[in-house]
């Protein structure tokens, strides 16, 4: 079969790893409109990917997160949490489908939901810095919370890597991907790690308009080396 488009891969990815970051996001101690905007932004990236090419499956999505807004608007958190968790099942089978038909490695669609939910926590920590702007009196409690989860899904990220790298040196020629593998090891995972040990360092002092303004670099370096670690595969026709 062929190999799913990159954007609409990116789409799913980023629509997977929204509503799982955020069905995982206590919202006790946050401005709701947090939420609201993150069920936007998976509503859009849900449209992109429907209009990319998987059909009734992309607004089957958009549905589901427009209904996640809805609820966090009316003041349903819990059912606005049960509306993301549902939306990241979704998006989950819909990647799990579309990477089926191009390849019958499990380990493909473990790296596309793990590379999926580490770049979009490290974006949700850094949105939600954002929020301190406007709410300054808010607890630091949930900053903490998401770099801890940003941390997590990193090290899920670096155990997934080294374990498909470990693979792969055995099976297939690396030479081809060589820069692109260090994009990824370097500035995705590294940076990134540089830029999340830094951000919450500043957390811990509430300098939160510092901690924000790392996470942008951090979450640029993340998006990075997810994009390298994407292409690389798609060269060496292995998992990364």
């Amino acid at each position: 079969m062929a190999e799913p488009g990159v954007f609409t891969q990116f789409c799913l990815q980023a629509v997977l790893g929204l509503s799982a970051v955020m069905a995982s996001t206590r919202g006790d101690e946050i401005d709701p409109w947090y939420f609201r905007t993150q069920a936007l932004v998976a509503f859009a990236f849900a449209v992109f990917a429907a209009l990319a090419g998987i059909g009734w499956n992309g607004w089957l999505l958009a549905g589901i997160a427009w209904l996640a807004f809805v609820f966090w608007s009316m003041g349903f958190p819990l059912a606005g949490r049960l509306a993301f968790g549902g939306l990241a099942v979704s998006a989950a089978w819909s990647g799990w489908t579309l990477l089926a038909e191009a390849h019958s490695n499990m380990g493909w669609f473990v790296t596309f939901a793990v590379s999926a939910v580490t770049v979009a926590a490290v974006y949700a920590a850094m949105l939600l810095g954002h929020w301190y702007l406007v709410w300054p009196w808010m607890s630091i409690r949930p900053l903490v919370r998401a770099l801890a989860l940003a941390a997590g899904a990193w090290l899920a990220r670096v155990i997934v890597s080294a374990w498909h790298l470990a693979q792969a040196a055995g099976a297939t020629d690396l030479s081809a991907a060589a820069g692109l593998l260090v994009t990824h090891l370097l500035i995705g995972l590294g940076g990134a790690a540089i830029g999340l040990v830094l951000a919450w360092r500043c957390a811990r002092i509430r300098s939160t308009q510092s901690a924000t303004g790392i996470l942008y670099a951090a979450t640029a370096m993340a998006l990075l080396g997810e994009l390298a670690a994407s292409v690389a595969s798609a060269r060496v026709g292995w998992p990364i």
